[in-house]
């Protein structure tokens, strides 16, 4: 396998596959595709996502066909311009061309990988476009459309990409006489918005059985106990946080509800930087959190008390818990939104040396497998309440998300992370009081209320 890894680095890097059986064979069998590294991984995810687009493409040189996935994608079922090809299957009179050996095989490569569930799309950014328009002016799409699709198949990892993708522009691809995708051109935004771009990639809204979850956005939000996440138990996926389950890892502060509990929320937020390639579409704006003691350690007490995080309502897996999805006309324009998210609630106030006073949080642009998983530390605090008072801090912790890296920008920084307090005694310029809580920065506004 070693003598594989440039020849797919080549192919990563050119958008295109190698002819050799061998490596195809060797794709194909690998029995965890998630524990190979990023490379390999995109390897995978292209060879299958390209089989998908020679596929459809086939099945486009049939005006029906088109008109059929264009009245889909305008369902909008995520909220987005954009259909699972699963869905598309459901139809009666084209199931049987969407179900041909290759585009089943292509599509159970994203079943199962690492106990994850995948669910390849078709994205056609014209439309978000002819809609963001239409609020401004009026605006029709240009004629001929379906006449000659132009296909991207889009991986989600963008550090892979760098090389050929400095200026966001990706390989487009045409149908040729022989029935095969062919190198068309590069294709940017501008384009994509202004002539039929179908962008072939994975969808980031869908639960593991392919549909929409309630949020908080978590593969067990619609299943609370699936067969491999009993209660108390572990679970698996690229997204399971070994931090938070099983449950007893993020243990429930004691006095949740009692104490003089507060409850507070986003009321309104700005996002100022995309933080995600076009392709993708909207920006999804998520959050992960923790409650603290004043110095992070058990139930507030002074050393040698073990060093314990406590749940919040923004517990979750890597991949956060939406608070909104942002169109990407509302980030160029920095609109601002009524968002209206509850951060916590039930939330004891009242004994600053022993409930959990302090909510950590970090905001990011979310983005699955195989987007890059961050890990940053989590600095501690100096306990100013219990002598003798030491200048050492309390053990920094994990709170990492997964969000798609790229050279030479802050795709897979977080928009902010910081903490709110709950009592009037800690507030201060660094620490927000929750209910007059006030973020701004470079990527991010956004205030809190009580509620």
């Amino acid at each position: 396998m070693k003598s594989l890894i440039p020849r797919l680095i080549t192919a990563i890097v050119l958008f295109t596959f190698p002819a050799c059986q061998k490596t195809e064979q060797a794709l194909q069998s690998i029995p965890n595709v998630a524990a190979l590294n990023i490379r390999d991984q995109v390897a995978y995810i292209d060879r299958h996502l390209r089989a998908i687009t020679e596929e459809l493409a086939i099945l486009c040189s049939e005006k029906e066909f088109v008109s059929f996935v264009h009245t889909e994608v305008k369902k909008k079922f995520d909220g987005e311009y954009e259909v699972l090809i699963n869905d598309l299957k459901k139809n009666s009179r084209w199931s049987g061309k969407l179900g041909s050996p290759k585009m089943s095989n292509a599509l159970n490569a994203f079943k199962n990988i690492d106990g994850n569930n995948y669910y390849p799309q078709v994205y056609i950014p014209m439309f978000q476009h002819e809609e963001d328009m239409k609020e401004d002016k009026d605006y029709s799409l240009p004629q001929g459309l379906g006449e000659q699709i132009i296909y991207i198949y889009y991986n989600g990892a963008a550090e892979i990409d760098t090389a050929t993708n400095t200026a966001e522009s990706y390989p487009g691809y045409i149908l040729n006489s022989n029935n095969q995708i062919e190198y068309w051109g590069m294709v940017n935004e501008a384009y994509a918005n202004e002539n039929e771009v179908w962008i072939i990639s994975t969808n980031e809204s869908v639960n593991n059985n392919g549909y929409i979850c309630p949020d908080p956005f978590i593969p067990e939000s619609c299943n609370p106990n699936p067969p491999d996440n009993p209660p108390g138990g572990g679970c698996t996926g690229p997204d399971c946080d070994p931090n938070e389950y099983p449950a007893s890892a993020t243990p429930i502060h004691p006095d949740m509800g009692l104490h003089n509990p507060v409850s507070f929320k986003i009321e309104y937020m700005t996002i100022k930087d995309h933080k995600e390639s076009w392709l993708a579409g909207a920006s999804e704006i998520a959050i992960r959190a923790k409650l603290n003691c004043h110095n992070n350690l058990e139930l507030g007490n002074p050393r040698p008390a073990p060093s314990i995080q406590y749940k919040s309502d923004q517990y979750s897996n890597y991949i956060g818990n939406k608070i909104y999805k942002f169109k990407r006309k509302d980030i160029r324009n920095q609109n601002s939104k009524l968002v209206n998210y509850t951060l916590q609630s039930n939330w004891p106030s009242q004994f600053y040396l022993s409930d959990p006073v302090y909510f950590d949080y970090v905001i990011f642009e979310r983005d699955i497998w195989p987007a890059t998983l961050n890990k940053p530390k989590r600095t501690g605090r100096k306990d100013l309440f219990h002598p003798p008072y030491t200048d050492q801090f309390s053990d920094a912790w994990e709170q990492g998300y997964r969000s798609q890296k790229k050279t030479g920008t802050t795709w897979n920084y977080p928009y902010v992370t910081g903490d709110f307090v709950n009592n009037i005694l800690l507030a201060a310029s660094q620490h927000k009081f929750y209910a007059t809580g006030y973020v701004n920065n470079e990527y991010i506004t956004f205030n809190t209320v009580g509620n």
